[in-house]
């Protein structure tokens, strides 16, 4: 097996399309979006783990609010 193999498929049934998921991805997403994930696509055992913010943790859902210095430095670093 290869940490390149394909482990399973994140879907979104309503806008009709899947993300491919391999050892180690991690995909961030709008959970208020129907979402599953497929049967596993490999015979080994595979691990998946969900974690749900809800956006009073994530900056309180006011897209009005500025960001900081810091905030902004992160957001504009590249990333390969």
């Amino acid at each position: 097996s290869s940490a390149g193999d394909i482990l399973a498929y994140f879907c979104f049934p309503y806008a009709g399309f899947a993300v491919v998921l391999r050892h180690g991805d991690c995909l961030i997403f709008d959970p208020t979006e129907p979402h599953c994930i497929s049967s596993k696509a490999v015979s080994r055992d595979i691990y998946c783990t969900s974690f749900y913010c809800k956006s009073a943790l994530i900056g309180g859902n006011d897209n009005s609010k500025k960001l900081t210095a810091e905030q902004m430095a992160f957001v504009e670093q590249e990333y390969p």
